[in-house]
């Protein structure tokens, strides 16, 4: 016996419904006049009370301690007793036994003190000694008095436990029936597959554990494809077939035959699959072999009858043996047209291809629709062993030749070898090209002798494209890996050796401004500079192929810019190249640094040169040109947007692939020892990848090279930039500058270049010291000449401090760091003037007469 909650909230329902629908049918409207109308008043209630009570469907009485005072008819009905047999007697007479009507009262006042009712799952037994279960609800009269009286309500749910009785010994019916059947039996979920469970002999039939067995799918244990499966698994929900013959396999790898019977049964509200499995494998063996036997005794009897026929033609065999012969080849060929139905239905839907040819000759035997639809063709008749690869068009990647006879899996099989090949591209008669993976085996008869060849074969080409596209991954990293080094180590040397060279170039030209060009000294010390310009190009190269150049991009006229170069681009190629111009109209503008389209051509420019012998021609041009989505993802390297093209093309030797996948590696070069550094396109590529563009190469050998550069578009106009060509000669001047580095040597010898050119020079090794001066000096400052990084603080912070002190005084920052260390400061903004070093003491004065004016 147990509590119930559900009947006994549709008991305290009843109640709340009672009280309040009936309740204010009994109580009068008003309150009566006289005690007569309170006479008919009581009277009505008495009537109505009964009706209620009588029509109520439950049961509703009272006790008090126990002893019934008062039930309805429902009571009276569900125990056969009268009213007068109830009345005043003790409830325990209900009861079928003492031990249950104790529990009820121990369990209902037990409720009662917790929640002020009730509700206990009971039987009563009957007048005739039936036994009915019931609900019981109990509320008393005074929560605080039980002994005052206590109503309860009953409700018969006998007819609900007689059902769940009857499901519960169907469910133990089924189960021992599965549990202890030697038949195999399994419940499989129509929907998925899913093997729900598996009985004691299916268990030692697979050899799998049941934990096992039901975490697998029908589909696992089938060799049957999972489709077919599923289709034959819906026919069986349905109803619509229930008898099956499959192939199984069991945990040590053997593969049965089965006969699977399967109909839908219903377990609680779902439908599942119930299948009982017999093993048929000796049958089916025994009908091979009978096959076989009948092959064999045929084959003979049409022997004998020949044998006969020669003897004595005029002797006819009997009808009776005629209709035994008849039967047999009958048997013989439906048996046989049964075989080759279900071989048809295997090779018309394996998702492999399957093709076999006739040994020695190599004649095609079968090629099911797969093979055909990889291959492009079906059997060919003209096909021999000789000519299959050119006749299919097969051939090895990279390759153009057909692939070699002796080493295609479907000779090798003539030869008694099983083999695999993934190599192999076929080209379909559409043009279309598929990558294959081949199987081979030879076929033998019985007497182990070779009589065919098979080969099984599938499409991997989108697994071969994917296995490209990730060489191609690795190989961009690999290259981003290279450049990468080498730019942290050019920018991990790149401040030291600027400094070095800013000495080395700044007292070069105070030594060549005391001398003149006739004395001894002046070559030597010429040199000098030159090896330190060239030294300190080389670093800027090393910069410019890493992305760390130091830049000041403006919103240039592509044309413009090479317009301006064309002379000194003609000088640098030599005349006998022709240098063809081809500027677009209307040329979108780009945000570049000009200096940086300097480098461009001119690098792209010396390589096109030392690519032609002799006379020869160098294009440059520009256009407009957009990219789509769909475009740049058929074309590797490609961004989609905007942008403008500088192209330079010449009619050279060109370059084979394997350069080619070099080209932009630093210090890869194809010249002669001494000729080159290897930086020119790697410096190129830098430049181009630092602005967010990309470039495309093309080039054949003798067919001469195209580099196509692309440089996105930019919205503005472009600038309006002073020609320097125009500006002033003069670079001397008498204003103050003060002089911030903390490089003792450098500081020396730019504080005597800045003498040379008549200013005063205020020069101080640290910022503290910087900011003394400043406070010391009475007169204007004009200019503050620093470094960007300094030991006490940044040239951009000691600018601001020294605003303060001298409000008039305009700014020139200098660094030997590289771009990304120096954008950190601040002083790349736009209209911050900055100078790269190393630089010469012309280059410093006219910087300086530029801001000054």
């Amino acid at each position: 016996m147990k509590n119930v909650t559900r009947p006994k909230n549709f008991i305290m329902g009843f109640f709340c419904t009672f009280f309040l629908i009936f309740l204010p049918m009994i109580s009068p409207a008003m309150p009566p006049q006289t005690e007569k109308d309170e006479r008919a008043q009581a009277a009505r209630t008495a009537q109505r009370l009964e009706s209620i009570l009588k029509s109520a469907p439950a049961g509703i009485g009272m006790v008090e301690n126990r002893v019934m005072t008062d039930v309805n008819d429902y009571i009276l009905n569900l125990t056969g007793y009268s009213r007068q047999e109830l009345i005043g007697k003790h409830a325990r007479m209900l009861y079928p036994s003492q031990e249950e009507f104790d529990f009820v009262g121990r369990e209902k006042y037990r409720q009662i003190a917790l929640k002020g009712t009730g509700s206990v799952e009971t039987r009563w037994l009957c007048k005739n000694g039936d036994i009915r279960h019931i609900i019981l609800s109990s509320t008393p009269l005074d929560i605080e008095n039980p002994g005052a009286g206590v109503t309860f309500t009953v409700l018969d749910i006998t007819g609900r436990k007689e059902a769940e009785t009857k499901l519960l010994e169907s469910e133990e019916r089924f189960r021992s029936l599965f549990e202890g059947n030697t038949a195999v039996m399994l419940l499989i979920k129509p929907e998925t597959g899913d093997i729900l469970d598996a009985n004691p002999a299916a268990i030692d039939y697979y050899g799998w554990s049941r934990s096992t067995l039901t975490r697998m799918r029908i589909q696992d244990i089938n060799t049957f494809s999972p489709e077919e499966v599923q289709q034959e698994m819906q026919k069986a929900a349905a109803n619509a077939r229930n008898h099956f013959e499959f192939r199984h396999q069991r945990a040590d790898g053997s593969i049965r035959d089965v006969a699977v019977f399967s109909s839908g049964v219903h377990i609680g509200s779902e439908k599942l699959l119930f299948s009982i499995i017999h093993d048929i494998t000796d049958r089916k063996e025994a009908e091979a072999s009978l096959l076989s036997r009948t092959r064999w005794f045929l084959t003979g009897i049409a022997a004998f009858a020949l044998v006969l026929m020669g003897l004595s033609s005029g002797l006819l065999l009997s009808l009776r043996q005629q209709r035994k012969a008849q039967q047999a080849l009958e048997t013989s060929e439906e048996s046989l047209k049964r075989q080759n139905n279900v071989l048809n239905a295997l090779l018309n839907n394996l998702s492999s291809g399957v093709f076999m040819v006739e040994a020695p000759g190599g004649r095609p035997l079968i090629a099911n629709p797969m093979a055909q639809k990889l291959l492009g063709a079906g059997v060919l008749p003209e096909i021999n062993r000789r000519n299959i690869s050119e006749m299919y068009r097969a051939h090895r990647p990279g390759s153009t030749e057909p692939y070699p006879v002796d080493e295609m899996p479907i000779i090798r099989g003539m030869k008694g070898e099983n083999s695999h090949i993934d190599d192999m591209i076929v080209e379909r008669p559409d043009g279309s090209e598929v990558w294959l993976e081949v199987f081979g085996t030879p076929i033998r008869n019985d007497a182990g002798e070779i009589w065919a060849s098979l080969v099984h074969f599938q499409d991997i080409t989108e697994r071969k494209e994917a296995e490209a596209e990730r060489e191609k991954l690795h190989a961009q990293l690999a290259q981003a890996q290279k450049m990468e080094s080498v730019g942290r180590l050019a920018g991990g040397v790149a401040h030291d050796f600027n400094n070095m060279l800013g000495v080395i170039l700044g007292h070069a030209d105070l030594a060549l401004s005391l001398l003149e060009p006739e004395d001894a000294p002046y070559p030597d010390l010429e040199e000098i500079r030159k090896a330190a310009l060239r030294s300190a190009d080389l670093t800027r190269q090393l910069l410019g192929f890493a992305r760390r150049q130091t830049i000041a991009p403006e919103i240039l006229n592509l044309n413009n810019t090479v317009e301006e170069m064309l002379k000194m681009l003609r000088r640098l190629i030599g005349e006998d190249i022709d240098l063809m111009w081809k500027p677009a109209e209307h040329i979108w503008t780009v945000r570049l640094d000009p200096s940086q389209v300097d480098q461009i051509l001119a690098n792209l420019c010396v390589n096109a040169r030392d690519a032609i012998t002799g006379v020869g021609k160098i294009t440059i041009e520009t256009a407009n040109t957009s990219f789509g989505t769909s475009y740049c993802a058929s074309h590797a390297g490609f961004i989609p947007g905007d942008y403008v093209m500088l192209a330079v093309s010449d009619s050279g030797s060109g370059m084979d692939a394997e350069t080619l996948s070099h080209v932009f590696e630093p210090f890869f070069t194809t010249k002669e020892m001494g000729k080159g550094t290897g930086l020119g396109l790697a410096t190129v590529y830098g430049i181009i990848k630092q602005n967010m563009g990309f470039v495309n190469i093309y080039s054949e050998p003798g067919q001469g090279t195209s580099f196509k550069i692309y440089i996105p578009r930019h919205g503005e106009a472009a600038d309006t930039v002073p020609d320097k060509k125009n500006a002033p000669a003069e670079t001397r001047g008498t204003e103050t500058i003060l002089l911030v580095e903390d490089e003792p040597m450098l500081l020396d010898v730019t504080r005597t270049m800045l003498e040379n050119s008549g200013y005063t020079v205020l020069s101080a090794g640290s910022p503290g010291e910087a900011i003394q001066l400043a406070r010391e000096c009475e007169e204007s400052i004009a200019l503050l000449l620093t470094d960007v990084v300094m030991p006490e603080m940044n040239g951009r912070d000691l600018a601001e401090k020294l605003k303060a002190l001298h409000p008039s005084m305009d700014q020139l920052f200098m660094s030997g760091y590289t771009a990304n260390v120096i954008a950190r400061q601040g002083v790349l903004k736009e209209g911050v003037h900055f100078i790269q070093k190393p630089f010469s003491g012309r280059e410093l004065a006219g910087e300086i007469r530029e801001i000054l004016g």
